[in-house]
């Protein structure tokens, strides 16, 4: 009755503090359930017909979930590439999947209560920690409340969802209305892995109205969110019940998970399929200790382990540093037994782990010649249509920190400002230290080895491979979580009470920090509607491009690549692609060269957003580069061009810019 209470609780303070947004986490909530239970269940009925079975319930729940909602982003891959994306189809799929999984539910229901009701018989003093799941519901609280709001209005350190309406959700937007998952010589972000867009795209098709979407996508990332909880207590759990409380209360109180959950990405996918990886990484190396394996092979858990590696690297390209690489070199380095065998031991990881990612290495491949594309591609050297060597060197150079940042001291200064001197504290400090601490003065294994291994190649990787972005180090949360719950199996029982308020004082400090961030910039709980009608200021150039043009108009977007609540198909490109009309403003004659692409295009409106190209030149800069000069000459250029002024959009309430553009639409001159 627990998880109901806690779950009852959040719902209710929710309930209180916004009403509107309880009803979206009600009617979202369940759209979300709708694409991923099936999957869910279905993956746990498939793991009780394996090996895997023999493993405890949590663990069969655990890699059924995982295995299922893997099977589900791969079959829509599959079948939005052959342009199976109707709903009646995808109704009728998902339905199939539910009436299928239904009896592994129906069994994982049955032996659950059975477990509750013998555990209940077997009560300790350790059982005092279970108390500690409390902590945990400011979080989900604050957690719903960010999943209840249209990307578009929270989090201005990642551009008020920036990335969400330029791909993660704009990309199956596409897809859908194109019939099918096809290149997209405008958006290289399309190239992505991207297993996590793959259940967006499904819950597109199941939900009907697109541009409403955004918080349905937020409350499935935040469902994969509380999975990660999952999986951390399941991990923590071989260790003792203690141990798995801690695990997953260190992990559902950080700033992080809330954050992310106001946010349709990919992060929290990654974490639970990395999570997962990892808990079954170690309970392999543990079995492996072992003289008799009760519960599986050590190949089982290898292949569990490789399988949910390979998912994670499908959500993001970064998960290959983060997760597939210290796992992998983990197996020669804390394996036991000779070399013959952790080779053996390497080679069912690896492909385990080639299974669910192949399809996207394989459709890059195929699209564009190159498997990781856009990465390493001074190695590969693809040119698909609207790429070449200056958008390689464009998007190397866009993704490498400043020269000025480059040296080691300046890189480890912003790590420290991205971690424990986080401003909004989303790690906090008892999850950073209290692992490493807890190491102290006891008896180590080659588990504490391992996870402090891939601790050390994460904050590696991060520090030296990439541009810092805070957001980039989440992964951390996936050894510091464990390291933190190792360090309770030392914890006696005489001291289970200092353990508790350190957890409970850790988790007050960051539900302070995240808290305060989430009440300095909510605007509150809102239908996207603000958005796409041009209620929201700053935003009314969209409401004009959706309410005010004629139903005939064609839009090419220029600067502006957010193109997610555009209601009517619009044209546009991204930073590092290609950028066809920005060709001829830069050409030799400009205004003769855009009317001509205008009108060979049959675009009857171009959209200008000054402000965005203003942005650009500072940062990413575009392909080709629009000078200053180029930029401060385009309204003559387009006037010359035929291009006339329709309605121009100033500043949102910024009086220092009244004499600098900021969105114009243009009318084009037949």
């Amino acid at each position: 009755m627990l998880p109901i209470a806690i779950i009852a609780a959040s719902f209710l303070a929710v309930l209180v503090v916004s009403p509107y947004a309880a009803i979206v986490v009600v009617l979202d909530g369940v759209s979300a359930l709708m694409v991923l239970l099936p999957a869910m269940l279905l993956g746990t009925a498939v793991v009780a017909l394996t090996p895997f079975k023999r493993a405890p319930l949590r663990w069969q729940i655990l890699f059924g979930s995982a295995l299922g909602l893997g099977f589900l982003s791969l079959l829509a891959l599959l079948l939005g590439l052959a342009g199976f994306l109707g709903r009646t189809l995808w109704m009728s799929i998902l339905g199939g999947m539910f009436v299928l999984g239904s009896s592994g539910g129906w069994r994982v229901f049955m032996i659950a209560s059975g477990s509750i009701g013998a555990g209940n018989q077997h009560a300790t003093g350790r059982d005092s920690w279970r108390y500690l799941w409390w902590i945990a519901v400011p979080f989900l609280v604050l957690g719903l409340l960010a999943a209840s709001h249209p990307p578009g209005l929270l989090w201005s350190q990642e551009g008020f969802g920036y990335d969400v309406l330029e791909y993660h959700l704009e990309l199956p937007r596409e897809y859908l209305a194109n019939g099918a998952i096809t290149y997209l010589p405008h958006n290289v972000y399309g190239n992505f892995p991207a297993a996590t867009e793959m259940l967006y795209m499904v819950a597109m098709i199941v939900h009907g109205k697109v541009q409403d979407v955004g918080p349905v996508a937020n409350m499935i990332h935040l469902s994969f969110g509380i999975l990660t909880v999952f999986a951390a207590w399941v991990a923590g759990r071989e260790w003792s019940r203690a141990a798995g409380i801690v695990a997953a209360v260190a992990m559902a109180t950080t700033g992080w998970l809330v954050y992310l959950s106001g946010l349709a990405y990919v992060e929290n996918a990654m974490l639970f399929f990395g999570m997962t990886a990892t808990a079954a990484f170690l309970r392999a190396l543990n079995n492996q200790s072992e003289t008799a394996d009760s519960n599986g092979s050590v190949i089982v858990w290898m292949i569990a382990s490789g399988f949910c590696t390979g998912c994670a690297c499908g959500c993001k390209y970064t998960a290959f540093a983060f997760v597939l690489a210290p796992l992998s070199m983990g197996v020669f380095l804390f394996g036991s037994g000779k070399i013959n065998q952790r080779l053996r031991l390497f080679a069912v990881f690896s492909f385990s782990a080639l299974i669910p990612l192949v399809p996207w290495l394989v459709k890059n491949t195929v699209w564009t010649g190159n498997p990781v594309f856009p990465l390493a591609n001074s190695i590969f050297h693809a040119a698909p249509d609207g790429w070449g060597v200056e958008e390689t060197l464009a998007w190397d150079r866009g993704h490498t920190l400043k020269s000025e940042s480059r040296c080691v001291s300046r890189r480890l200064s912003l790590a420290w400002s991205h971690t424990l001197a986080d401003p909004a504290q989303r790690f906090g400090p008892v999850l950073l230290l209290g692992g490493f601490l807890g190491l102290i003065g006891r008896r180590r294994n080659c588990l504490d080895a391992a996870l402090l291994f891939m601790v050390f190649v994460e904050v590696l990787v991060w520090i030296f491979a990439t541009h810092l972005y805070a957001r980039f180090a989440v992964v951390l949360l996936i050894p510091l979580s464990l390291l933190l719950a190792r360090a309770v199996c030392a914890v006696s029982t005489r001291r289970v009470r200092w353990g508790l308020a350190i957890v409970a004082m850790g988790a007050l400090w960051n539900a302070v920090f995240i808290a305060k961030l989430y009440a300095d910039e909510t605007v509150g709980p809102a239908p996207a509607s603000v958005i796409y009608d041009g209620e929201l200021r700053g935003d009314e150039y969209i409401g004009f491009v959706n309410h005010r043009l004629v139903a005939e108009a064609r839009v090419f977007l220029l600067g502006e690549a957010r193109a997610f609540y555009f209601k009517r198909p619009v044209g546009y490109c991204v930073t590092f692609n290609r950028n066809p009309l920005i060709e001829g403003i830069v050409g030799d004659n400009p205004s003769e060269a855009v009317s001509r692409w205008l009108s060979r295009e049959g675009y009857t409106h171009l959209l200008v957003h000054y402000g965005e190209l203003r942005r650009l030149s500072r940062t990413y800069g575009t392909v080709p580069p629009l000078s200053p000069e180029d930029l401060a000459l385009l309204p003559q250029t387009l006037r010359k061009a035929g291009c006339h002024v329709l309605r121009d959009f100033p500043y949102p309430g910024a009086a220092k810019s009244k004499a600098e553009s900021y969105v114009t639409i243009y009318r084009v001159q037949e």
